[in-house]
């Protein structure tokens, strides 16, 4: 199989995963460094769901281990396979960006054969392009579930954006859609990132040739509508858990020895109850068709496929 028929296979296979609207990143060219990269938005066109256009968005691999009932990349699922080497990756890159085709790289896989041995192929791709090309461009990667904590700190000091995908709103809806993945892998992973971006601002304002971790943060994807979990456990989930106005209303939280004596307790429980009733009261749909009255965009011709699961994308800032 050519380079070209690859290219074709893994975009196509790439097309789901959601990408962030602008890298969040301000990197200008250097002498030596081949690209740059510009912090409101790394090219000038964008997809109705928030993704960049001028991105190389591609998979490393479709060839999975997982078989997830939602995604075209599934072990059962009978489809045309291809992976790229981590050279070819990088060179194919390279090239569309000297072309002026691409500003930057948008790099996912499907888990061939471990999520270890995905995420060394993916490092060593990226690796090729920073330190052998000197590519300074943008470049988002999806971290895979499941990974050793020290290869997902190799990819972050090689990505701008890692992101990794919450998949489900719940456990349950994972066990029955999603079995090969598990909610501990998911979390893990997510939380590593978010302290050590935090830990590498910090070094950075000390030391500014600190190498930076992820210096745009990290994103994450959820499917909603193929689960029967409500609108409010969705709202609740995007909100790290809890929609509680302050600790001690947390479902988690430690009992306060104070409780019984404090004057402002009914004023939080209160709003906490209307919190929880107007969540009751409004659904997704209803924020999105808010969104698009506030923000109208044109729908491009690669989206206009009718989809009976939508993915949301979600930006951390970690």
């Amino acid at each position: 199989m050519d380079l070209a028929e690859k290219l074709e296979i893994l975009a196509d296979s790439a097309k789901y995963d959601v990408a962030c609207t602008s890298s969040g990143v301000e990197r200008p060219g250097r002498a030596g460094r081949l690209g740059s990269c510009r912090a409101p938005g790394i090219c000038h066109s964008f997809t109705p769901d928030g993704r960049c256009v001028s991105l190389l968005k591609v998979l490393l691999s479709n060839v999975c281990s997982y078989d997830c009932s939602y995604c075209v990349n599934r072990r059962s699922n009978d489809r045309p396979r291809a992976s790229f080497t981590p050279r070819e990756l990088a060179e194919l890159t390279i090239g569309f960006y000297r072309r002026n085709y691409i500003e930057g790289l948008f790099l996912s896989s499907a888990v061939a054969g471990s999520p270890d041995a995905t995420m060394e192929r993916m490092i060593e791709a990226l690796r090729i392009l920073r330190q052998e090309y000197r590519f300074n461009g943008y470049i988002h990667a999806k971290t895979i579930p499941g990974a050793d904590p020290l290869l997902v700190e190799q990819l972050g000091l090689l990505a701008d954006r890692l992101s990794v995908n919450i998949e489900l709103p719940s456990e349950a809806s994972l066990v029955r859609l999603a079995p090969d993945k598990g909610r501990a892998a998911i979390l893990r992973p997510m939380g590593q990132i978010a302290r050590r971006s935090a830990h590498s601002r910090q070094e950075l304002t000390v030391y500014r040739h600190a190498k930076a971790f992820a210096p745009a943060g990290q994103s994450t994807q959820m499917i909603i509508g193929a689960t029967p979990e409500s609108d409010r456990q969705i709202l609740r989930l995007t909100e790290g858990g809890s929609m509680a106005p302050v600790q001690c209303l947390s479902c988690d939280a430690t009992p306060c020895e104070r409780r019984s004596e404090c004057r402002t307790i009914a004023m939080w429980n209160e709003l906490s109850r209307q919190i929880n009733d107007y969540l009751d009261n409004i659904t997704i749909a209803d924020l999105m068709r808010k969104s698009d009255q506030q923000c109208p965009v044109e729908e491009s011709a690669q989206d206009s496929h009718p989809s009976p699961a939508k993915n949301a994308d979600m930006s951390i800032n970690s």
